[in-house]
């Protein structure tokens, strides 16, 4: 028996389905949900396989919601000639002349603003709020194969830490600048509010122009949602699944009428040159028929404690 460890590849060649089923003390923990495909993506997790929120998905979509917002707030457009070349970087001086950029460009770093924000991952969930959905691009068109995924369970509690780098505003590092820009920081939870509900509303109309109504309700219920929250409060998709619309300056694209353009710049279409709506698909949880549930990554954040 020991010859035969030591010679296996990994652990779960080692094992048979039969092993777990006879003693199931050797599975770490167990998904409720059907499996529809061989091989499971797998959620971000704790060394004990305890889910947690990472602090820089947080942050990230907290950064896009506030670039947008400043973009939006502009007396001018853009000027949509500082696009870059490749797409992951497309916006990236668009960004700084929000964020800040020294007076090199190895120096933006140090002067982008949302330096100033700090979020720490989450302490780790509970492996009972871990769940296995299925997922599915749709409309299905030419990619139309199933995705299992590890999703956590709507209404699981995670809790982390958001501070300000007050430092960074005072006058000891007046070089930076940073102060004269305090407010687009103070009005975090608004924009963020405002980000929500234009992403609701785009991705309600997105589902209602086609007929599918359990997602069109969703978003009804999502609506409703954050208008009852609190002003310290607000809703936000992130992670995977979320796609393209949640990682970039959307509104300010949608207000200007660029999509288009950045679309065929950038081949997000792969070249295919199709027109109409973009992103023209979404991922999501789906039944065992391949009927549409719901969207994936939309979360509540609540700011709560001192300032």
């Amino acid at each position: 028996m020991l010859d035969r460890v030591t010679r296996t590849v990994n652990l779960a060649s080692f094992l048979s389905e039969r092993d777990f089923r006879e003693n199931p003390d050797l599975a770490l923990y167990r998904l409720s949900g059907a499996v529809s495909v061989s091989e499971v993506r797998p959620l971000i997790k704790s060394y004990d396989a305890r889910p947690y929120m990472p602090g820089s998905s947080l942050k990230g979509a907290i950064r896009t919601a506030l670039l947008d917002t400043a973009l939006l707030a502009q007396k001018e457009p853009p000027d949509w000639r500082k696009l870059g070349d490749r797409d992951k970087y497309a916006a990236q001086e668009l960004e700084r002349d929000v964020a800040g950029r020294g007076e090199r460009p190895a120096q933006a770093p140090n002067y982008d603003i949302f330096r100033t924000i700090r979020i720490g991952d989450s302490a780790p969930g509970e492996r009972a709020w871990l769940s296995l959905s299925n997922i599915a691009v749709w409309p299905a068109g030419e990619r139309g194969i199933p995705i299992d995924v590890e999703t956590i369970d709507a209404g699981s509690v995670f809790t982390s830490t958001l501070s300000i780098d007050e430092y960074l505003f005072s006058r000891h590092a007046a070089q930076l600048n940073f102060a004269p820009r305090r407010p687009l920081i103070d009005g975090m939870a608004e924009s963020c509010r405002a980000d929500a509900e234009a992403r609701i509303a785009h991705e309600r109309a997105f589902f209602a122009e086609r007929g599918v109504a359990a997602l069109t309700s969703f978003y009804d219920g999502l609506s409703a949602r954050l208008g009852e929250l609190p002003p310290n409060a607000w809703l936000m998709q992130i992670g995977w699944g979320a796609g393209w619309s949640s990682k970039t300056i959307a509104r300010t694209l949608r207000r200007h009428n660029k999509v288009a353009d950045v679309v065929r710049r950038y081949r997000l279409d792969r070249g295919k040159g199709r027109g109409g709506a973009f992103p023209a698909t979404r991922h999501l949880v789906v039944d065992q028929r391949n009927t549409p549930l719901e969207p994936l990554g939309w979360v509540e954040v609540r700011m709560e404690g001192s300032r």
